[in-house]
């Protein structure tokens, strides 16, 4: 088995992943049924409050709209176990819900 290359790019965006996951966590909590431009200014705001850079708008929608829609947009696993830590959350139960939606 070959080891899978060092890539310090990964690691330095880890805790940035994780921030924004757990950002995407609470607003699919308290989104379903709102309308879409409404989820959209919650989540510029609440990335913005986390001191995030201003993501791409294509995402930005596309993470509201799952929101909006009773879903939780899904960067990695990786970044939702990391994102469960931060927000003190079982990792288990935020992987295995039903009407998560994978990222990009």
């Amino acid at each position: 088995m070959t080891e899978e290359p060092y890539e310090p790019a990964h690691d330095a965006r880890r805790p940035h992943l994780a921030v924004i996951q757990a950002v995407i966590t609470e607003l699919a909590e308290r989104s379903a049924g709102r309308p879409v431009p409404e989820v959209v200014d919650d989540l510029e705001r609440s990335l913005a409050d986390r001191g995030l850079p201003r993501q791409p708008h294509n995402w930005v929608l596309a993470v509201a709209q799952e929101a909006a829609s009773g879903h939780m947009y899904v960067e990695s696993e990786e970044a939702v176990r990391d994102a469960a830590e931060l927000l003190h959350r079982d990792p288990v139960e935020l992987l295995h819900r039903d009407d998560r939606t994978p990222g990009r």
